[in-house]
């Protein structure tokens, strides 16, 4: 609510403050596949895999330069990560995937409310 506040201070409605500091959130996801065309297709801002059989792995959804997503592993294998199709993550190369652990470390509270907290997410900016 203080983000929104904020945003809202600045003039613009409260819809408009709602629509831009609100992250949609989505919990228990299992990760699908081993390859870029098999994974499972993220689709929330913020992304809790709680599931990680060996080797699976998620795909980002195809977005805009300066779009977030948060992507906390908390399952039990390390979790492979695929750009859209056609993109690259990091300057790797086009459509390879790269490898998220399994948190351990630093609590970064990050999330929709006061409640949720993840532990080492990994932030990742399209650009």
């Amino acid at each position: 609510m203080l983000k929104i506040n904020k945003i809202m201070a600045s003039g613009l409605s409260a819809v408009s403050a709602d629509a831009i500091a609100s992250f949609v959130f989505e919990d228990n996801i299992v990760a699908a596949g081993f390859t870029q065309a098999t994974a499972k297709e993220l689709s929330a801002d913020i992304n809790m895999v709680t599931d990680v059989p060996l080797g699976a792995g998620v795909i980002l959804p195809a977005a805009a330069a300066g779009d977030v997503f948060y992507i906390c592993n908390a399952g039990s294998n390390p979790l492979t990560v695929f750009p859209p199709l056609g993109a690259s993550i990091n300057g790797r190369a086009v459509n390879s995937s790269f490898e998220l652990p399994v948190y351990g470390g630093p609590v970064d509270p990050i999330g929709n409310s006061t409640a949720l907290i993840f532990a080492s997410p990994t932030k990742i900016i399209l650009g």
